[in-house]
């Protein structure tokens, strides 16, 4: 990160990119954090524009497949759009990230896909652009890259998702996961610091295309719902 750039940013308003702003003795700290991230951010987008500056000279742009994603939301509580949570969490704050395509010859600007798809996906969909095969091992995966190129022809099936994520060597049935199919999403926010939880999982159920930012629970109200899906 550069200095100068964090320098730039200590002087900026940045409550905005917080969640619940900080009270008044951590406002200095807060300030420093958020300059940082925002620096890191403003950095890597320098960096991209090197990038797509080194493929416009070289005559490769319109050619070459640009993809951009992150991992998780946010290390802090910070601003994730109409959703909530950050790192760690299984709400959508936590787990929903952003990812880019930039391809000119085959993706038509604008071009915008809400399919259900996940980091498991990226590696088949750039062999696939590149016309390579896996090899004999199976990827979880599969390939969006029609949902891009040739949206109106490309089939995407139903699928679930599960992403399970704690402490420990291994999978403690119903701690800390999230499970997605279609619009429904279940999960159990037990903790992620944990390797294990206590008593009965607390779970909660909700239906993205009506309730995107989760706020209400259907565990009750659906119980038909809660039930396939923890059978599932």
């Amino acid at each position: 990160m550069p200095e100068e750039l964090r320098k730039h940013y200590m002087t900026k308003d940045l409550t905005a990119l917080q969640a619940n702003p900080p009270k008044a003795e951590r406002k200095a700290k807060m300030q420093d954090e958020l300059a940082r991230i925002a620096a890191m951010i403003t950095n890597e987008d320098q960096n991209v524009g090197r990038v797509i500056a080194h493929l416009t000279k070289s005559s490769l742009l319109e050619n070459t497949l640009v993809n951009r994603m992150n991992d998780n939301g946010p290390n802090t509580m910070r601003y994730v759009g109409e959703r909530h949570g950050m790192k760690t969490n299984v709400h959508e704050g936590g787990v929903r990230s952003p990812f880019w395509l930039h391809w000119p010859d085959k993706i038509s600007a604008g071009t915008k896909v809400d399919a259900l798809t996940a980091h498991i996906d990226v590696m088949p969909t750039i062999l696939e652009a590149c016309g390579a095969k896996a090899g004999p091992h199976a990827l979880d995966g599969r390939s969006f890259l029609g949902l891009f190129t040739a949206p109106e022809t490309t089939e995407w099936s139903n699928r679930q998702l599960v992403i399970q994520s704690h402490r420990g060597t291994s999978a403690q049935r119903y701690h800390h996961f999230m499970l997605r199919d279609g619009e429904w999403k279940l999960l159990h926010a037990s903790g992620f610091g944990k390797e294990s939880f206590d008593g009965e999982p607390k779970f909660e159920l909700y239906d993205l295309k009506n309730d995107p930012e989760e706020r209400k629970n259907l565990a009750t109200q659906r119980p038909e719902v809660l039930a396939r899906l923890k059978k599932d």
